[in-house]
């Protein structure tokens, strides 16, 4: 029986609380690499669990790992084992636990032969339940059901909808991992950018979460270029790549196999056109002290109009750049209420004893309440397109787009020299960058203003705008492929048509 949807206000519980964890890092962790006089073989996620179901614990309703349960160039079959057999030591069934993969969890690159990619992970870990005969996992059993592959997956709890994304770190450099362990980058496929980009633009009456190993560029700690060097997060520096700083980024999520190799604008593009329909972003891969902050970045941030959170790590001796502070995050969400709830849990610190440290303690805002009952929306045509579409130049000499919407949301098209004939089709959303008929998609979502660079000085450049209504899934346009066109024209002054 699903306990987590028992009592509380309208029969339901009153409050939903997810533990997340991330980098167990079980080999190292448990081998005692790090060559710290206090190190000790530690079993990281078998001490987190202990902790929580003890007299100072918590209660959680599921827990996360958000990557890296092994190490690279360990990431066998017996190791994935190893790390189910801790994980079975604490009070709740496998089942509670949900995961996302990391850059040392995919194998594909290390073991020649494997019949599919990153297969012990799959095999094993299974977070979609793609092989039970193998992992033993069993949707049925979930407290939650997941919907999705092991690479992009949802998990609703009412209104809230998590977002889990699986790191694809096992491709060639400079996608994911290179030779030597280095390109430690966050990669996604493009696959998995568009499966986000649906989830983002047609769910904006949920509270959405996104939970995946690598953090976004400059956000919490570490993100920053350089950074993650500088403040010993990841490997050090190599004097090598001072000029190539597509090899010194090396703690975010900004690479979407195969179209861009590195800093992609994909993201920016997403969230900056969706302000504040992300909630949350939580992320692991950076190992930091619980009290750390570096370049005036910590384990908290506001991006985008969303809460960003870097988890930390379980692990307390990793290696001997990483001699840290074993950490986690409890998120709890309460019925009716338009904030929640981060608690940061000490597990082991040089100098803070365990237990909950009050200073990362907050209470943030949602764009709306959490409510364990979501009953979705029917979606309908919009009843009239945009107000307007205009196209100027900025104070910066960029094209200005703007308009007016009554709608959820717009998609607009561009096409350079003649206009375009691109309609979108009901129940299609379309990625920024990517060709859409005879045009090209520069923007889909809720703001009402984008700019982009001017075109060629002899270009002329259509724009073509699409009131669009989304929920639940679900997305239509208005009737009629109805629009409002905008020409950019060269060497004059741009014009409303």
């Amino acid at each position: 029986m699903n306990e987590t949807r028992k009592s509380g206000s309208h029969g339901l519980r009153k409050t939903f609380t997810l533990w997340a964890t991330s980098d167990a890092h079980i080999v190292r962790e448990a081998l005692g690499e790090s060559g710290a006089s206090r190190a000790v073989p530690r079993e990281s996620m078998s001490v987190a669990l202990q902790q929580a179901d003890g007299p100072s614990g918590f209660h959680y309703d599921i827990g996360v790992h958000l990557g890296d349960l092994l190490d690279y160039d360990h990431e066998t079959e017996g190791n994935f084992r190893k790390y189910l057999a801790q994980l079975k030591r604490g009070a709740k069934d496998r089942h509670a636990w949900y995961h996302t993969g990391g850059n040392n969890d995919e194998n594909s690159v290390l073991n020649d032969g494997v019949a599919i990619d990153n297969e012990y992970y799959r095999k094993i870990i299974d977070p979609a339940g793609e092989f039970t005969g193998t992992s033993g996992v069993d949707n049925a059993r979930r407290p939650f059901p997941v919907s999705g592959t092991y690479e992009h997956y949802f998990v609703d709890i009412g209104n809230l909808r998590c977002l889990f994304l699986s790191d694809r770190n096992d491709l060639p450099a400079p996608y994911g991992r290179g030779e030597g362990g280095f390109f430690v980058d966050g990669a996604i496929t493009l696959d998995t950018y568009r499966w986000l980009v649906r989830q983002v633009v047609t769910n904006p009456d949920r509270i959405l979460a996104v939970l995946c190993h690598h953090p976004l560029k400059d956000t919490t700690i570490g993100t920053g270029l350089d950074e993650s060097w500088m403040g010993q997060y990841m490997t050090a520096f190599n004097p090598e790549c001072r000029h190539q700083p597509d090899k010194r980024l090396q703690s975010t999520l900004h690479q979407v196999y195969d179209v861009d190799q590195y800093d992609s604008p994909k993201f920016r593009n997403l969230l900056g056109q969706n302000a504040s329909a992300v909630d949350l972003w939580i992320s692991g891969h950076v190992h930091h002290r619980v009290e750390e902050v570096f370049n005036g970045k910590g384990k908290y941030a506001n991006a985008f109009g969303g809460h960003h959170f870097n988890v930390g790590t379980i692990c307390r001796y990793r290696h001997p750049y990483n001699i840290i502070s074993a950490q986690s995050t409890l998120f709890t969400f309460s019925q009716g209420r338009d904030s929640f709830e981060s608690k940061v849990y000490v597990h082991d610190h040089p100098a803070i004893p365990q237990g909950f440290y009050e200073p990362e303690h907050r209470v943030l805002a949602l764009k709306k309440p959490f409510s364990w009952q979501y009953e979705g929306s029917r979606v309908n045509s919009p009843r009239q397109n945009i107000a307007g579409l205009s196209v100027g130049r900025s104070a910066s000499g960029q094209l200005d787009i703007r308009w007016q919407n009554t709608a959820t949301g717009v998609l607009i098209v561009k096409k350079s020299g003649t206009p375009a004939q691109f309609s979108p089709a009901d129940g299609q959303t379309y990625c920024v960058g990517e060709k859409a008929g005879d045009s090209e998609v520069v923007f889909m979502g809720v703001a009402e203003h984008f700019s982009e660079a001017v075109p060629h000085p002899k270009e002329t450049v259509h724009y073509k705008a699409f009131a669009y209504n989304a929920g639940n899934d679900h997305i239509r346009y208005a009737q009629g492929g109805a629009c409002h066109e905008a020409v950019s024209a060269a060497k004059a002054d741009a014009r409303e048509v």
